[in-house]
């Protein structure tokens, strides 16, 4: 299939470059993440790569809003103020609702459950550095998932004309057009066994970066409320939010997708 913009990551170097990088930071916070456990504090090496890896978190974000900046360049959809604002309000607004809560809680940040944060407290790093650091990587991070729904935007049109493209049928064939698999048969996209099989990444990134922004803004706002003493925290809710609110902003997702497929149709 073919479109004014190259969808595939094998020809598209801006967002195989992209992709490849996002992956790889993903992959090392996880791992980082994994390093700061408790049971590994421990281990020195462990230790050395989690506190390696947390000096480093604003370099990692600036990387990526580097790439981020680049790959949106490519798309040709105009910015409508509107949703534009809206999206950012709820992105932000979620991230200053939580901080700011944080803050008022436990100025000292003794209570924040931020693994990052919580190595620099026990390394005994000055408050104010922790401060710092903490409120810089947030801003670099938070201003990632504002550059996706930018990106999102401004690549909204790519994402309608392959729909458009491929005329889709049913609501499941809609879905997977709409998740890269315009090309594939409905075993391909469901049972994929080659990689010839795999569904465009291209649309992927999209689907998994509304996700991953909405969600988390609404996930933030729930631990605000943990902070205010409205909502009692427990492991079991927060799980439950977790995943309410990734439903809730995948769903929203491709309601808008389709909402704007049939406008241009």
């Amino acid at each position: 299939m073919q479109t004014q913009f190259d969808i595939r990551a094998t020809h598209n170097r801006t967002l195989r470059g992209f992709l490849i990088y996002s992956v790889a930071v993903t992959v090392w916070l996880g791992l980082a993440s994994i390093a700061i456990n408790p049971s590994f504090s421990s281990v020195r090496v462990a230790s050395f790569f989690a506190l390696t890896t947390t000096y480093l978190l604003p370099v990692l974000g600036l990387g990526i809003i580097w790439l981020l900046w680049r790959l949106n360049q490519q798309g040709d959809g105009k910015l409508v103020l509107l949703p534009l604002l809206a999206g950012l309000s709820i992105i932000i607004g979620g991230a200053l609702l939580d901080l700011s809560v944080t803050v008022l809680n436990s100025p000292d940040l003794a209570d924040e459950g931020n693994r990052f944060v919580r190595i620099l407290l026990e390394t005994g790093h000055p408050l104010s550095f922790v401060y710092a650091h903490w409120l810089m990587t947030q801003a670099i991070f938070v201003s990632v998932f504002c550059l996706l729904w930018i990106g999102f935007l401004k690549h909204r049109e790519n994402l309608v004309r392959t729909l458009r493209m491929a005329e889709p049928s049913s609501t499941l064939d809609f879905l997977k057009v709409a998740t890269g698999g315009a090309e594939l048969t409905m075993r391909q996209w469901l049972f994929p066994v080659k990689v010839s099989e795999l569904p465009f990444l291209y649309h992927g990134l999209w689907v998994t970066a509304m996700t991953m922004i909405f969600g988390n803004s609404l996930f933030r706002c729930y631990a605000a409320l943990e902070w205010l003493d409205v909502i009692q925290p427990t492991v079991l809710g927060r799980r439950i939010v977790i995943v309410v609110s990734a439903i809730t902003a995948l769903v929203g997702y491709f309601v808008v997708l389709w909402k704007l497929y049939q406008s241009r149709r």
